[in-house]
């Protein structure tokens, strides 16, 4: 699992770099001026886990705190795409990597609505009949506060099934995250 988190932080890093190459970023500057834009961000996590086994249904609930960095290519004044790598934890054996692909479609200047798939790697190791993986699709909005601030939310519920075994079980969780995030640049 280690190798999977290290190999989702090298993906994320040759991306940032990708996005650094200038020849590359003249694309995104030649379509919307402002380019690219790096930012920092923290919150409020909650995780909300449903087990569902032959009609019978047993839910339960963490919260926690996220933080990491996202990366905006400017596409238009009114599209950009965003990418994310994100540490979360919600309990002492309950840390993952948040990698989400994110499409904004801006409302207004200061009011973008967020979609796109997020990938979800746990960094501890799982029980056999459990997945490390997760694939959820997130959709939220951002607003921008001013001065490089601004707040998001995000719904993000599973579409995989986190069960492996043979039984018909189904085991899904949904993540909303409440944060305020800084641009850099």
């Amino acid at each position: 699992m280690k190798k999977n988190a290290l190999l989702i932080v090298a993906l994320f890093c040759g991306l940032l770099t990708f996005g650094q190459n200038e020849k590359q970023i003249d694309v995104f500057t030649d379509l919307y001026e402002d380019g690219s834009k790096l930012s920092f961000k923290a919150g409020y996590l909650s995780l909300s886990q449903t087990l569902e086994d032959s009609g019978n249904s047993m839910s339960d609930s963490k919260s926690g705190y996220y933080a990491g960095i996202a990366f905006n290519f400017g596409v238009s004044p009114k599209f950009d795409f965003q990418t994310e790598l994100v540490y979360a934890n919600s309990s002492e054996q309950s840390d993952a990597l948040h990698f989400p692909f994110l499409a904004s479609f801006h409302l207004s200047e200061n009011l973008a609505l967020q979609l796109g798939p997020q990938f979800v790697f746990a960094l501890q190791r799982q029980p056999d009949n459990i997945a490390g993986f997760q694939f959820n699709f997130g959709f939220g909005a951002r607003y921008d506060i001013g001065k490089g601030a601004y707040i998001d939310a995000r719904y993000a519920p599973q579409l995989s099934n986190s069960y492996r075994g043979e039984q018909d079980i189904t085991l899904q969780t949904n993540i909303l995250t409440l944060g305020l995030g800084f641009t850099v640049n």
